[in-house]
């Protein structure tokens, strides 16, 4: 529910481009990763089904964001 996803992100020309979603995905490309690494910390899973390092990244990219949001200007993610 709520309205469609879109993604706004800035090229390396300096444009700002935008990608409209038919459907909702950003919430199920989340959860996946970071309810599987979770699982497998709390022992429920022997280990996440996508590896460790792909949940990482996922969580740097969420935290560049809301940094890139807060300041408004580009940040890079390592």
């Amino acid at each position: 529910k709520g309205v469609p996803d879109a993604f706004s992100y800035i090229t390396a020309g300096a444009e700002w481009a935008h990608v409209d979603f038919a459907e909702t995905w950003f919430p199920d490309a989340f959860v996946g990763p970071v309810s599987s690494l979770m699982r497998a910390m709390a022992g429920e899973i022997e280990q996440p089904e996508t590896g460790l390092r792909d949940n990482l990244k996922t969580l740097g990219l969420v935290f560049g964001a809301y940094e890139s949001m807060r300041g408004g200007e580009v940040v890079k993610v390592d």
